[in-house]
């Protein structure tokens, strides 16, 4: 998932409970964390993930190159 999917998830939990001010104080975190994050300055923390049914993952990929001689 993409940080911007997450961020439109989010969005949708904030409108279903009329602000991110309500969202933030039902998981538990500032309203302007919740904030940062929609706006992309901050990445979600471990705490609004798991709140969200969601956990951290990473992804490594080895770029392929080719090359001729």
């Amino acid at each position: 998932m993409t940080l911007e999917s997450f961020r439109e998830i989010l969005r949708k939990r904030c409108a279903e409970v009329g602000s991110q001010r309500n969202y933030a104080k039902k998981i538990g975190v500032s309203p302007m964390f919740v904030c940062d994050v929609l706006k992309g300055r901050r990445d979600p923390g471990d705490k609004m993930l798991k709140a969200m049914g969601f956990e951290r993952s990473i992804q490594i990929t080895r770029k392929v190159r080719i090359f001729s001689k």
